[in-house]
């Protein structure tokens, strides 16, 4: 495995036009597009599929909202499908059947989605001002399966490390790549991204 053409590779996936192509797979990504013409408004996807234009609010005390024809609207997951705030897409996504589902930020979209998602722990004397402690998850998926942790937070990076194998398995110089570079969020999202590229490109 050449060391050098891996590190390379998960720069280059952070260009533009790879980025185009990382994100630009999937009937989702029909949808995104459908929202271009409006420019640098916020956008709201409901579940049957309808761009609404207006704008986000953010949450002060309680949940965000979306502001549409003067008249404000509750942002519940359950709702609509994904919105758009300053240019970056959040996703409803159900973590279990058993628990509704949340807002999580797309990193990447294609064959192996990546999501961010915020969670809070219980507050501590510790923190700041007794804020609750914030841990950052990356949670992928590939096609419809399970959601995984890709990034070791809130699980081990064993764990972790052995979910993004599973995902890049079918791509062998991408999971061997898990060898032989250090185990950070970026070399995590230029291999998910790269895997999207070379699924796009043989199709």
């Amino acid at each position: 495995m050449d060391t050098g053409y891996i590190i390379r590779l998960t720069n280059k996936v952070f260009a533009p036009e790879v980025l185009k192509k990382a994100l630009g797979l999937g009937s989702f990504f029909l949808l995104f597009c459908s929202v271009a013409a409006f420019g640098q408004h916020d956008s709201l996807i409901t579940n049957n599929g309808e761009v609404l234009v207006g704008r986000y609010n953010k949450p002060v005390f309680g949940h965000s909202s979306f502001t549409i024809n003067g008249k404000k609207h509750p942002l519940d997951a359950k709702q609509y499908k994904a919105y758009k705030n300053d240019g970056i897409w959040f996703k409803s996504v159900s973590v279990s059947s058993r628990v509704d589902p949340v807002w999580m930020q797309c990193l990447e979209r294609g064959t192996i989605d990546l999501y961010q998602y915020v969670t809070y722990g219980a507050a501590t004397r510790v923190s700041p001002r007794n804020l609750p402690a914030s841990y950052v998850v990356w949670l992928a998926r590939k096609n419809d399966g399970p959601l995984l942790n890709v990034n070791g937070v809130m699980a081990s990076e064993v764990q972790a490390k052995d979910n993004l194998h599973k995902l890049l398995l079918d791509q062998p110089d991408l999971a061997g790549a898990l060898d032989s570079i250090p185990f950070t969020t970026h070399a995590v999202r230029g291999l998910i991204a790269a895997y999207n590229r070379n699924v796009d490109t043989i199709k």
